[in-house]
């Protein structure tokens, strides 16, 4: 029985006849781990090998193709050549002349090569340089001061490069594109910006982000920006899963390996014998799915791990609750505590802190 319902999917004519062909579909189909480089013209090997010589000869004669030209079905523009060279060749093969990919670039930008040249997909050697695998933050500088890359440029999926950069955590590279003017609120064709994105792929790039909105002036602890709260060990909660970590996985972007210990849900910590208490910095972490369930708590090494209960002080934990749902970032934030006990947590909840690298 077919249902006429599409069900929101769709095969296109090109699609089906990919599908239709006999056999089995591999890599060696027209992916691009096929590229290779020995293959393209005498001038696009060179761009891509950084071969300073060979590039400034075949421009001063002549018999350089047009800069504004494209090599492969990908179209790959000269710019985007010398950054895929220079993510993929790492020996010079005994020619001192070669990896000079900086210099090839800043040199034939000087010769009038234009940067924003877009393959086959609309992603040009800016997006390359920091969206791919090998991410090239120099060669990225050089493209915007020197070649005056547009930041904003959007490929054929709407996609800008600071949206790639968020969704691979590089804070360096979005550090760049943010110091040159990077609009975060460019929408994909899925209607995603890198402003709503940010707070979903990891702590350093929300860090970065939301600094200059959580810098505070420090104020000591004191009984009107404190509160004292009873932590709850739960043994029965063996792990707990980053939700960053999920996140990442279901967006199919890389992840790294995880401790153990980050997987924690309850750890008592060593405290001195001289009662002193322990100072840290701890991340509380509330539900956004039910109301009044248990809050996490902990540092980041996981040294500390525990939960507050609503039960064990309603007072203190709808306070807490207020003060994360309107000044945190995603039902989380970083606060200044002091362990006096096993059985008493002193924490700065008049100070939200920026957010922290955990």
């Amino acid at each position: 029985l077919t249902m006429p319902n599409d069900c929101g999917l769709a095969v296109t004519p090109r699609m089906r006849a990919i599908l239709t062909q006999p056999g089995f579909l591999s890599s060696n189909g027209g992916g691009s781990g096929e590229f290779d480089m020995t293959r393209l013209s005498p001038f696009g090997w060179a761009c891509c090998a950084g071969l300073l010589k060979a590039v400034q000869k075949a421009v001063q004669t002549g018999t350089a193709p047009p800069l504004n030209g494209t090599e492969t079905p990908y179209e790959f523009s000269y710019a985007t050549l010398i950054v895929s060279g220079a993510q993929r060749v790492s020996g010079n093969g005994g020619n001192p002349d070669a990896l000079k990919h900086e210099q090839v670039l800043e040199y034939l930008i000087t010769q009038g090569m234009p940067v924003d040249i877009p393959d086959v997909v609309g992603q040009t050697a800016l997006y390359h340089s920091i969206v791919s695998p090998e991410a090239r933050v120099d060669l990225a500088r050089i493209l915007i001061i020197s070649g005056k890359a547009n930041i904003n440029h959007q490929s054929k999926y709407g996609e800008v490069a600071l949206l790639g950069v968020f969704q691979l955590n590089r804070v360096e590279a979005a550090d760049l594109l943010m110091e040159h003017g990077a609009d975060i609120d460019i929408a994909d064709g899925d209607g995603l910006t890198a402003r709503e994105f940010c707070s979903k792929v990891g702590p350093e790039i929300t860090a970065w982000n939301d600094w200059d909105s959580h810098k505070r002036i420090c104020i000591p602890f004191s009984p009107s920006n404190t509160v004292a709260v009873k932590p709850f060990y739960n043994s029965r909660h063996m792990t707990v899963h980053s939700t960053t970590t999920k996140t990442r996985q279901i967006f199919g972007l890389p992840t790294g390996p995880q401790n153990p210990k980050q997987l924690r849900a309850s750890h008592v910590p060593k405290l001195s014998k001289g009662g002193e208490g322990k100072d840290m910095i701890i991340k509380i972490q509330i539900s956004l799915a039910r109301d009044h369930a248990d809050m996490l708590v902990y540092d980041k090494k996981r040294e500390f791990v525990c939960a507050v209960r609503r039960e064990d002080g309603e007072d203190v934990y709808d306070r807490m609750l207020a003060v994360i749902k309107t000044q945190g970032v995603g039902g989380k934030a970083y606060f200044a505590a002091t362990l006096k006990s096993e059985e008493e947590l002193i924490v700065k909840i008049g100070d939200v802190l920026a957010e922290q690298p955990f």
